[in-house]
């Protein structure tokens, strides 16, 4: 359950009547410090656990470079082979 405006408001009252007006700004700013620490360490925790689980780019190897050539343009001799190739296969 969140906390609606009107539970901030009377937790800050009690904090006040508690912890009086010169030291409430002190622990304010320690909370904000412990929670900024406590994040950055999180954070030193989660990255190398999130790095080794997403998938790593693959590195294109000499084979694939090669394969990325295009073929040679045909020759006219090797198109009259083709073209001898497919009518004897029409004709038989």
């Amino acid at each position: 359950m969140p906390f609606r405006p009107l539970d901030w408001a009377v937790i800050m009252v009690i904090a006040l009547l508690v912890f009086g007006p010169k030291r409430l700004p002190e622990l304010a700013s320690s909370l904000g410090k412990t929670y900024q620490a406590f994040r950055k360490s999180l954070n030193e925790i989660q990255s190398p656990i999130t790095q080794a689980l997403m998938p790593q780019p693959v590195q294109p190897s000499e084979t694939s470079a090669v394969a990325a050539v295009p073929a040679p343009e045909p020759t006219e001799d090797s198109k009259a082979s083709e073209v001898s190739a497919e009518t004897l296969e029409q004709h038989t």
